[in-house]
């Protein structure tokens, strides 16, 4: 049975943001280490230059954990699905005739949609967005493994 309602915040996030609810702290939740996480996934050139984008911002937002590559992979690869199907649209335009001569919007916009939410889903998670950084307290005093970008 599914439960209703967000997603639960990780506990880390609700400690940087002063935890707010005043519910008590998971102190068995699992703690990832800092450190830059490895692609579970084979990435395209494009993708890896989005990787090598992200990584050391979110590395310098003290954000980052080996935990993380699931979504990171994902989000480099809706960027680069977003990118291909911007090129689509500047290539045949954004108003296609269909076979049956009716003018529609090119399915590509659609594609581009999506993406978007993605993206915009992702960096949320990662803080990436004004207003989720809003609600994330910096914690300078982390130390990472893998040193200074």
């Amino acid at each position: 049975m599914a439960k209703g309602g967000p997603a639960p915040e990780p506990t880390s996030l609700r400690i940087m943001k002063g935890n707010p609810s005043h519910r008590p702290i998971n102190k068995a939740e699992p703690q990832p280490r800092a450190v830059a996480p490895i692609s579970p996934i084979p990435l395209s050139e494009r993708a890896i230059e989005f990787w090598n984008y992200f990584v050391p911002i979110l590395a310098s937002m003290k954000v980052l954990s080996e935990a993380d590559g699931v979504p990171l992979a994902n989000l480099c690869n809706a960027m680069c699905t977003l990118e291909e199907a911007q090129e689509m649209i500047k290539t045949e335009g954004l108003i296609m005739v269909s076979k049956s001569g009716w003018l529609q919007i090119s399915p590509f916009q659609s594609l581009i949609q999506q993406q978007m939410k993605i993206i915009g889903d992702i960096c949320s998670q990662f803080g990436l967005t004004p207003s989720s950084r809003t609600k994330i307290k910096s914690n300078d005093n982390k130390t990472t493994e893998w040193g200074d970008f």
